[in-house]
């Protein structure tokens, strides 16, 4: 009877426990990997939410400029999209990759070239399907930027969203 109870307890323990790990691991997955906060625009304004997920492509600041793709770099031809940390914030460049190696970047990220400008690939950020109405607003007018987790030189993981600077969820209750 004893060993039943034993294995009841370990059967019930031991996914808890595995659980419980993943938890703390994701924490300090969130703690120690470096993030930026990165302006966005819709990918495809027919296809912007998509379930309940927000389809996103990176800008900048200086709405696009600095994302304008060299002459050498025909129309959705590949290209890396270049970002280096200097003193002044997040510098942004494109590169041919034929031509230019991406190891001076902080961070690369593969994409394509359309009508002059990068096209990195869509990331997706989960929404809650009854605040869609009102973040799809704000994506549209260019107020929302985006938190990614920089977890390698071309892995980035959106983390949160924020709207004119604020995280999403509080401007929703503002505006309630």
């Amino acid at each position: 009877m004893n060993k039943q109870k034993s294995f009841l307890i370990g059967g019930i323990a031991f996914p808890i426990l595995i659980l419980l790990a993943l938890v703390i691991y994701r924490i300090i997955q969130l703690h120690s990997y470096p993030g930026v906060v990165v302006p966005i625009v819709a990918y495809d304004p027919r296809a912007f939410l998509t379930g309940n997920y927000l389809v996103f492509n990176l800008t900048d600041e200086k709405k696009n400029t600095s994302f304008m793709c060299p002459k050498s770099i025909s129309y959705l031809e590949k290209a890396i999209g270049c970002w280096t940390y200097t003193n002044t914030g997040w510098q942004v460049s494109v590169l041919d990759p034929a031509k230019s190696n991406s190891s001076q970047c902080s961070l690369a990220m593969e994409g394509r070239c359309g009508n002059g400008f990068f096209i990195a690939k869509p990331m997706k950020f989960y929404i809650p399907e009854q605040y869609t109405s009102e973040l799809n607003k704000a994506v549209i007018a260019n107020r929302a930027s985006v938190g990614l987790l920089i977890k390698s030189k071309s892995n980035l993981q959106p983390t949160k969203l924020f709207i004119d600077g604020k995280p999403w969820e509080e401007v929703i209750i503002q505006q309630k």
